[in-house]
């Protein structure tokens, strides 16, 4: 199996991901206004995403309330 890329590195992936798209997107398709699209769909549902990824980004929530920690946790417990 594939090793994972290290956080920093994973970041200037994300980073670059990003800016192609920004600079190579349709009209109407930059990720803001696909997240307005989303606001006016479903307004809750983006809003707990993105605080509850801002939280965890910070380390503002406790490791047992945090979902992206219980995704490490079950990888943990299934593969080692």
């Amino acid at each position: 199996m594939a090793r994972a890329l290290s956080g920093r590195d994973m970041w200037a992936v994300l980073a670059a991901l990003v800016l192609y798209h920004e600079i190579a997107c349709d009209e109407g398709e930059l990720l803001s206004e696909a997240v307005d699209r989303g606001l006016d769909r479903h307004p809750w549902i983006i809003r707990v995403f993105a605080i509850v990824t801002v939280a965890h980004l910070l380390n503002w929530l406790p490791r047992n309330i945090d979902p992206y920690a219980w995704v490490g946790k079950f990888k943990k417990e299934n593969n080692g």
